[in-house]
This record gives structure tokens, sequence and C-alpha cells, in this order.
């Protein structure tokens, strides 16, 4: 296995709890706090947080057009150790107003190569940039603790400035067919191959309708959402057998094990919210305003009820789920 490729959605017991948290955002004063997926090339801030050693991770674009703005020069080679690390605590100084614990190091940040993976990111601006800072490396029951004294954002900004979305579905990974029997068989620690696996690396996934077209989509981070593909027929869609033999139904009867039939678990990553009246004329290229959040982990779905959840791994070419928990008796 490619462990630098390995699509990092694995998370702790620790930080599936601040996932849940910080929810769709928390916000103290002008500091808005997410739950997402980084990586890139950036440099790493040195700091402290109760005597305790961490950083803040800043893409390298960031850091440059930073420097740039200042003082005119964004090579960071081409400046003086002293005044690298003055713009360093300048920069952060917005993040010490709503952490009063921050202490920024005098030491000088450090190249530092993030791989893909779940981040509490800090989104401010200073200067007229703005900034998303990755909390790297943090104590987490510390940074629990710090969080769940800012408030928490409305659950959907985009519903504020207009009219309510009043619909809402399941953003899915994938899913898995397997027979009554082989259900009957799951505890905690399987692992459940992906079927139609959404190139999530690149955003897309899809958005789940029960008893409806099946739409792949792309996500983008200005809360838009593009139609990649539309699949009207679910059986099709799920490679179900069906018997097209000619005939009369009782001509072709013959013995099925109710065992033996399948079903569908369905790999839902997150939900989507839109409004109502988009959903009635959606074709392939559309790109349409929305709201979707992510769950941290998957949650497991048999006939739209959550029965498990579990988290994605990456396997070679296959995605696996791999089950955390799971209330199917």
């Amino acid at each position: 296995m490619n462990w630098r490729s390995l699509m990092q959605l694995t998370l702790s017991p620790e930080l599936k709890e601040l996932s849940a948290l910080i929810g769709n955002g928390r916000t103290q004063g002008a500091v808005t706090t997410t739950f997402k997926m980084m990586e890139g090339k950036g440099v790493c801030l040195p700091v402290s947080i109760e005597g305790v050693n961490c950083g803040i991770w800043l893409s390298e674009q960031e850091w440059a057009s930073w420097l740039e703005s200042v003082l005119a020069v964004s090579d960071p080679n081409c400046l003086n150790n002293d005044l690298l690390v003055g713009m360093s605590h300048w920069l952060l100084s917005s993040l010490q107003h709503v952490l009063p614990l921050l202490v920024v190091s005098n030491q000088l940040s450090r190249p530092y190569d993030l791989l893909k993976q779940w981040a509490v990111v800090c989104t401010f601006t200073l200067e007229n940039q703005q900034f998303n800072a990755v909390l790297f490396d943090w104590p987490l029951m510390k940074l629990h603790k710090i969080l769940a004294d800012w408030p928490s954002d409305q659950p959907s900004s985009l519903g504020s400035k207009s009219q309510s979305l009043g619909y809402q579905c399941g953003l899915v990974a994938g899913w898995c067919r397997l027979s009554l029997t082989q259900l009957r068989t799951l505890k905690v620690g399987d692992g459940l191959r992906v079927c139609a696996a959404a190139d999530l690396e690149n955003n897309c996934c899809w958005l789940w309708q029960l008893g409806g077209p099946q739409f792949y989509i792309r996500l983008s981070e200005e809360n838009q959402m593009t139609i990649q593909n539309i699949n009207q027929d679910i059986d099709e869609l799920l490679h179900l057998d069906t018997d097209t033999t000619a005939g009369s139904a009782m001509e072709n009867l013959h013995s099925v094990s109710l065992d033996a039939l399948e079903k569908t678990l369905v790999m839902e990553i997150g939900r989507l919210d839109m409004k109502i009246e988009d959903i009635k004329a959606l074709s392939v290229g559309q790109t349409l305003a929305c709201e979707s959040s992510c769950y941290g982990e998957v949650g497991i779905r048999l006939d739209g009820q959550q029965v498990g959840s579990g988290n994605l791994v990456r396997c070679g070419e296959e995605l696996v789920v791999r089950i955390d928990r799971w209330a199917l008796k």
C-alpha cells in the first residue's frame, strides 16, 4: 500500500468528538473554525498552548503572499530571521485575540508538507488577506475545551440569505450489496468493499435520493455543486439481477431463498442542503448553490436507517469501510 497516497479519512475517537462539536463551524470574534480536509506544501509556525508545543500550518501560497504584501518580498530566504519572526507574531496576533493562552515562539517557521488529513482550520482576515490556518499537533482535549465555548454557526448561512433551503439528502461515497445471511454475520472490525466508489480526492460524491435518480456531483469550496452525471435507473446503478425471461410470471417462478436476497448498505459521508425549486429540473453540467457538511466518519445506512458507522480506508484501488460501530441485530 502507498501510504503517501492513502486517503486519511480515519479519525480517532477524539477527532470524531471534535468534528461533532465544530459541526458547520464555530466563530469567536473575527475567527471561524471548521473541520475539513487539508493538504499541500506550506510552513509550520511554532507555538504553544498552556505549555504544550504545537504549530500553526499555513499554505506556501498564503505565507508568500503575506510576506510580499507587507515586505514586497515573497521568498523568506531573502529576509532577515528577526523580520520573519516578527511577521509570524503579527500574523498570529489575530488568533491570540480569541486564543489568549496561545504563545507564539521566537523560533523561525519551517517548511512542512501537510499530507491529506482531517484538520481543525481557523479562517481569519488580516490586512485584507484571508488565511486558513491549520491547528497542527494541538492537544485535542484542550482544543475541545476551548472551542466548546465558541458560538456555533447557523446550520445554513445560505438559507439565512434567502429562504429555507427546504431539501436535504445524503452525500454518499458508494454502497455495498450483501445478502441477508452476510448482513447477519457483520461485526465491529469487519471491512465492507465499496462499489461505485466516488472520486473523493477530487471532491466528487453521490447525491443519494431514496426512490429517485442518483446524481454524481462535484463539490466546490464556494458552496456550489456541479452535476457530473445522472442515473435514472437505480436497478442498473446498483447492478441488480432482474429476471427478463419471456413468458408469464408463473411459468418462470422458481424457488428463492429469503436469506439470499440482497440489500444495499449506503455509505453516507455527509449531508447536502439546497433550495427545493432547484430540484425540479437538474441536468448534467448544471452548477447550483448548496450547503454541504461532512461527518468526519461514514454513516452506514440500510433502507434509510443508520445501522452503523465506520471509517474509509483506501487499499490499493479499492475503497473499504471499516466498521467501528454496528447496531443491526
